[in-house]
């Protein structure tokens, strides 16, 4: 079943009005479950970014180089010990800086590439430059050299 936007825009607008329940196959959609299951199917999508390296100094960041974007505290031992996947996304996939981004500062992500040391699961923690467009920043010790993965794949989980 293909959907167009005026029907979208009516089921939506039905939830709000009425009570309603909608089953499609094996799923059932409520008032109250119902954005959280398009958020699902959305979101699920993934997409293919360019992805480097970045860490937690002040020469590649400013003075507050152990506070992430989001808040979030580095912890260099934890970091230093490989217990810290923490990523800075660009600006044009925050939902913060872009109405449509798709991610938000806390989300988990799941990384796939050809590239082992990177694959698996990280936490959005972080933005990168404003110049930055369609890029992942993987923060690691400060041990491991600049590093540029291509064709990086994330999915929201």
């Amino acid at each position: 079943m293909v959907l167009n936007y005026k029907k979208i825009f009516f089921l939506i607008v039905s939830f709000f009005i009425f009570d309603i329940t909608v089953v499609v196959g094996d799923k059932t959609f409520t008032t109250t479950n119902f954005f959280e299951e398009v958020n699902k199917i959305v979101v699920k999508k993934q997409i293919s970014l360019i992805g480097t390296i970045y860490h937690a100094n002040q020469r590649e960041n400013d003075s507050t180089y152990l506070i992430t974007a989001s808040g979030k505290l580095i912890d260099t031992n934890k970091l230093n010990n490989n217990q810290l996947r923490y990523v800075a996304l660009s600006r044009d996939l925050l939902k913060i800086f872009k109405l449509g981004g798709l991610y938000k500062y806390g989300d988990k992500i799941n990384v796939i590439s050809k590239y082992k040391e990177i694959n698996g699961i990280w936490v959005v923690v972080d933005c990168t430059s404003k110049r930055m467009k369609n890029k992942i920043d993987f923060l690691v010790p400060s041990t491991v050299n600049n590093i540029k993965y291509h064709n990086i794949k994330i999915e929201k989980i």
